[in-house]
């Protein structure tokens, strides 16, 4: 497996860079920036189908993609089920938007989940966690959810807001980052007490499999997750923010 890590504690300046922790049979390696970016580089070469070609119009480049997807993809108006956690002393709410599978047109509806517990649940529930400033009403998000439903033949998920996303109140304070997974943990420790059997599928998008993979990283065979996606994870986190500033990047 693979998955990203950041140590800080008493090190130098220069030797902060991002670096991906490969766990193999024989132990634990770790790679730097410059050998994440050669690693990744040669995977994908590797996996790469030759015979492809890219869409001369719409898949020219990433800004391309990105205004055709925004401008011509169809998005689905899921109706969720919203429940909101205080998570610390603070008052900070996150807000769980819960998807049973129904769509309609028109406007999102939010309604507040009651308490049940489903004791006898085994099947696998997706738990999505959105990119920067994201939420439960993005396009990706509710695509990914509705492929999810089709394809798993009915299966639901569950979206986890951070803090002051989605129409969530910031009722604290601390806002959310890339480095804190404890909402996410009390957000986890909540569907686990609620399903204690169903199987946890984690998928995360930019920011989101950010969390996601350093939650996997920290908490190693403790984690909630029976299985876990990282999805457009910018894993050298300083050149991201660089690229960001650029255009087009």
């Amino acid at each position: 497996g693979v998955s990203a890590s950041h140590s800080a504690a008493s090190v130098p300046h220069s030797s902060l860079s991002p670096r991906v922790e490969c766990v193999e049979n024989d132990g634990v390696s770790f790679l730097h920036a410059d050998e994440v970016h050669e690693t990744i580089r040669s995977v994908a070469l590797r996996v790469r189908n030759e015979s492809y070609v890219a869409p001369r119009v719409w898949g020219a480049s990433s800004v391309c993609q990105h205004v055709y997807g925004v401008a011509f993809r169809r998005s689905p108006e899921l109706v969720y089920r919203r429940e909101l956690l205080v998570v610390d002393e603070a008052g900070g709410t996150i807000a769980l938007d819960w998807f049973d599978g129904e769509e309609e047109q028109g406007e999102k509806e939010h309604v507040v989940d009651s308490d049940e517990s489903e004791q006898g649940d085994e099947r696998p529930l997706l738990v999505l966690l959105h990119g920067l400033t994201g939420g439960s009403h993005e396009r990706y998000v509710q695509s990914f959810l509705q492929h999810w439903h089709e394809k798993s033949e009915g299966l639901g998920g569950v979206v986890v807001n951070f803090r002051g996303c989605a129409g969530t109140k910031l009722t604290s304070p601390k806002a959310y980052s890339a480095a804190e997974i404890g909402d996410m943990e009390h957000a986890l420790r909540h569907i686990r007490a609620r399903f204690p059997h169903r199987r946890l599928v984690g998928v995360g998008f930019s920011l989101g499999s950010i969390v996601l993979v350093r939650y996997l990283s920290e908490r190693g065979a403790e984690a909630e997750f029976d299985a876990a996606v990282s999805v457009s994870n910018p894993l050298d986190m300083l050149q991201s923010s660089l690229l960001l500033r650029r255009f087009p990047n």
